[in-house]
């Protein structure tokens, strides 16, 4: 009998990102639908303002991206909310992306993206006010790994250190 074996989802990412466009539009995750005749632009849009309203965000907050996908959170929350941004993901392509629509959008002063693996950042403790992890944890088969390393890197301060 074959054994099973989890596809790797930065190689994953890798190739499907430009596909992943086509279908869900500049955001890599899916919506919130208060109704059914809400568009899925608008619907994902809503998914992150719920998010940013549950994180308690304020301007000067810095924020560690898990999962970061091609940046547009990240941007919504640095243009919007005047956050830095630490994007990451192991997808090179999806960081390169983002990287770009970063600098396109004259954001790159608070917003970075890096290939680096949300379980193991190799980040110093400490450096975030907040964990955002939108739509990208369970592609993490150790969710403890996950949760224990957002909280040693993003943890400045007591109260809200995820949003997932």
């Amino acid at each position: 009998m074959p054994i099973a074996v989890r596809p790797d989802p930065a190689s994953d990412y890798n190739l499907v990102t430009d596909a992943w466009k086509y279908l869900l539009g500049e955001d890599l995750h899916y919506g919130y639908f208060e109704r059914t005749d809400i568009p899925l632009d608008a619907a994902t849009k809503a998914l992150t303002q719920l998010l940013i309203t549950n994180a308690e965000l304020t301007p000067g907050m810095s924020v560690l991206d898990v999962g970061c996908g091609t940046g547009n959170p990240a941007l919504t929350l640095a243009c919007e909310h005047n956050c830095s941004v630490l994007g990451i993901s192991t997808s090179e392509v999806g960081v390169e992306r983002a990287s770009t629509r970063a600098a396109e959008a004259g954001m790159s002063h608070l917003i970075r993206f890096q290939v680096r693996d949300g379980t193991d950042t190799g980040l110093d403790a400490s450096l975030f006010d907040r964990g955002w992890v939108m739509e990208s944890s369970h592609l993490m088969p150790r969710k403890d790994r996950l949760l224990k390393e957002c909280a040693r890197a993003a943890c400045r301060e007591v109260g809200l250190c995820f949003v997932i």
